[in-house]
């Protein structure tokens, strides 16, 4: 299933990001947000439409602000757009 949209798959690279850098597994993020580790993957594959509450479950085991989570999620979109842009050197440009 692709991504839901941009967005989405701005929110998970963020998570999945955030998640390697605290040396979690998606078991562990899952089990400290009180969530389905099938879950955490579906929203780092950006397929599941995420709502509030669980944005906020997300930070809280991270020890972070739900908007520092949104604009970790942003400030990756703005990475994704940059790299599609014609003349990117980015490895991940298309």
């Amino acid at each position: 299933m692709p991504p839901l949209s941009p967005e989405h798959e701005a929110l998970g690279r963020a998570l999945r990001m955030l998640r390697a850098r605290h040396r979690l597994s998606q078991e562990g993020l899952a089990s400290a947000g009180g969530l389905d580790r099938s879950y955490v993957g579906s929203i780092e594959r950006g397929e599941a439409n995420v709502g509030y509450a669980t944005l906020h479950r997300l930070a809280d085991a991270f020890a972070m602000r739900t908007s520092d989570l949104v604009r970790r999620a942003e400030d990756e979109a703005d990475v994704m757009v940059a790299a599609l842009q014609p003349g990117s050197d980015r490895p991940d440009a298309q």
